[in-house]
């Protein structure tokens, strides 16, 4: 809602207050290179079903490795058995969609 309200124009923009961290400045540079390495990766082999499960697990380990570091201002937690779960479940689901597809000689 605040984005639409921020397009629109003739209203008053709301001011700005501070310097925003350094490390919000990444958000860019992280999405234009997930951009190019997903262009890349769906036009190989991997095709595009591979390339968006990589990005899932990749996902899934990132929130996991924030959430016990405690990063980017989260609060520490430890990994629960059903994170555990999960994180084994998705990385077992991405081996068998790239490996899998492969097994089958690229059809499907």
């Amino acid at each position: 809602m605040l984005a639409l309200r921020l397009a629109m124009p003739g209203k008053a923009q709301p001011p700005l207050i501070g310097r925003a961290p350094l490390w919000a400045y990444l958000g860019g540079l992280s999405g234009a290179l997930t951009v190019v390495l997903t262009s890349y990766a769906a036009n190989s082999s991997l095709a595009l079903t591979g390339t968006l499960a990589l990005g899932l697990a990749g996902q899934v380990i990132l929130a996991l490795i924030f959430d016990r570091f405690g990063l980017l201002g989260m609060a520490r937690r430890k990994p629960t058995r059903n994170d555990l779960i999960s994180l084994a479940l998705v990385i077992g689901g991405t081996l068998l969609i790239i490996f899998g597809r492969a097994q089958a000689g690229g059809q499907g």
